[in-house]
């Protein structure tokens, strides 16, 4: 069985997510990306988002994403609610696809040691204005640790 099946899981923050898109020469996806994803509770318009302090309110969180042995792909809210699902494949010893042969497949890198997963992923070419781009940085959270609960 592929190290990286089970569940995983961290604590996120939303100060790392905007470092991450902005890391990533994505900063006008912040807004969309923290109303959409409810990180400012009451806050469901890009427009309420302040742009000096976009994560003023918000509440760090748990997040989860799991690998069945058979490539099924998910994530988890803090409420135990899938938010995401597909299907996902190894590529050689440090690589999955997710929703292979779509077009909004997006590939990551992965690294396990013991019960610590990494994940980085290849940004499409899309970037700046495409959801696969935005949605591959808020999926790896790079260079952050995921820890396996199952």
């Amino acid at each position: 069985m592929p190290a990286l099946v089970g569940e995983w899981q961290r604590i996120q923050r939303c100060s790392q997510l905007v470092g991450l898109l902005r890391k990533a020469g994505m900063p006008a996806a912040v807004p969309e990306v923290l109303a959409e994803d409810g990180w400012v509770p009451g806050v469901d318009d890009p427009g309420q988002i302040d742009d000096r302090h976009p994560c003023r309110g918000a509440a760090a969180r748990k997040h989860s994403h799991f690998f069945t042995a058979d490539g099924q792909f998910g994530s988890r809210d803090a409420a135990g609610g899938q938010v995401d699902d597909g299907q996902y494949e190894l590529v050689g010893d440090d690589r999955f696809v997710i929703n292979p042969g779509d077009s909004d497949a997006v590939t990551f890198h992965y690294t396990v040691t013991g019960d610590s997963l990494r994940i980085s992923p290849e940004i499409p070419a899309c970037r700046p204005d495409c959801f696969p781009a935005v949605w591959s940085v808020a999926v790896a959270y790079d260079g952050y640790t995921w820890q396996r609960i199952e």
